[in-house]
């Protein structure tokens, strides 16, 4: 439908730090956009879907957690817009980043369209395997504090 493409799309991340050491969770992108890139799990947002449940259900299709996010992160949204070499939009997706805790002893399960998974401190991540928005998106989170 040529409509699809002329509107962003709506998607979600979920921004999960581990107990104790306040890692990130991160999923290898194993399709476009982004594929081969580390990044929050997360993906569109389906017609009637909460963004709440769209967060679960992306989380558990790419990890094997089940788990409903807490809130929003600090700075939520992001616009996600690739072009091509002619300046052309190629995709264009309004983010929404919600968070959530996790205990140090769940252990996720790659899935879906996840290559791999992984916890990493924000400092250790490498700007140029991890997508911006979720480098910058960790940045922000700080220091991490237990909920």
């Amino acid at each position: 439908m040529a409509v699809a493409r002329t509107i962003p799309r709506l998607g979600v991340s979920i921004m999960i730090r581990r107990h104790p050491d306040g890692d990130f969770l991160l999923v290898k992108r194993g399709r476009p956009p982004a594929k081969g890139m580390w990044a929050f799990p997360g993906g569109k947002v389906e017609f009637g879907e909460t963004l709440a449940d769209a967060a679960a259900r992306e989380l558990r299709e790419e990890t094997a957690i089940d788990l409903r996010p807490t809130a929003f992160a600090h700075e939520a949204h992001v616009e996600l817009i690739q072009r091509d070499d002619g300046g052309h939009v190629v995709s264009h997706f309004l983010l929404m980043v919600m968070q959530a805790n996790i205990a140090a002893d769940i252990t996720p399960v790659a899935g879906d369209d996840a290559d791999e998974v992984r916890f990493c401190a924000a400092d250790d991540m490498d700007p140029d395997t991890v997508t911006p928005s979720t480098h910058e998106r960790a940045k922000l989170a700080g220091p991490f504090k237990q909920s």
